[in-house]
């Protein structure tokens, strides 16, 4: 008799304890869209107040914004597999490990990428006037010499 309790308050256990891991999974992919939906409206306030856009231009930047937030947001595979096998087996040595792009797989994530920041400067070019869009160009320009590589 006591068996059969014991076993099924283990059994009625684990089915809450498996349900409510499912209610934050879906909890967290609910905060993680509403995080990238607050990003790039963030992301477009900046653009608006840093170029003086109207609310029509507010309008379109926001729409173009969040089309390519999901190209410009895109990992390449296997990012982040590291600490997820660390938290899988964080005792274990022989953890597998995320693989790195070959050269050719760099270079063609490399070119779609530019191919993407064109398509998307061709874009706001459109929403922007001429001397907004001059002043987008002389930010971006600034902006890339100063960058630098995290030392690992």
């Amino acid at each position: 008799m006591m068996k059969k309790l014991l076993m099924m308050m283990v059994v009625a256990l684990s089915m809450v304890l498996t349900a409510n891991a499912q209610s934050n999974d879906d909890q967290q992919v609910g905060s993680q869209h509403k995080n990238r939906a607050e990003m790039v409206q963030k992301m477009t306030n900046r653009m608006v107040e840093r170029y003086g856009l109207n609310d029509d231009q507010a309008k379109q930047l926001l729409k173009l914004n969040e089309t390519y937030q999901g190209k410009f947001m895109a990992r390449r595979p296997g990012m982040g597999q590291r600490q997820l096998d660390k938290a899988q087996c964080d005792s274990c040595q022989h953890a597998s490990k995320a693989q790195r792009p070959t050269k050719e797989q760099a270079e063609a994530m490399m070119k779609i990428m530019k191919e993407q920041r064109e398509a998307y400067k061709a874009e706001v070019k459109k929403i922007m006037t001429a001397e907004q869009f001059a002043k987008y160009e002389e930010d971006c320009k600034n902006n890339r010499p100063g960058r630098k590589r995290a030392v690992r």
